[in-house]
């Protein structure tokens, strides 16, 4: 959040997993092949997390499913 203009806006484009507030996977080893996936919070449980980090006027816009097509490998991977 220290990190941002005054008025500035965060987008945070993540994984989620279904389910209410206080839902959150906790990953042991690696998470489909990511190494860096510690905690995949449900949408309200994260937009909890943002609240009590002191962020504002927080706005879940999408929630979309992951694909097997998206999560193909490429020249960059």
């Amino acid at each position: 959040r220290g990190c941002l203009r005054r008025g500035g806006e965060l987008v945070l484009e993540t994984l989620v997993i279904e389910g209410p507030e206080g839902s959150t996977l906790l990953p042991s080893g690696r998470y489909a092949k990511m190494r860096n996936v510690w905690f995949i919070p449900s949408p309200e449980t994260l937009a909890g997390w943002l609240l009590r980090c002191g962020f504002r006027d927080i706005r879940i816009v999408d929630v979309s499913f992951t694909t097997t097509e998206e999560q193909r490998a490429t020249e960059w991977m």
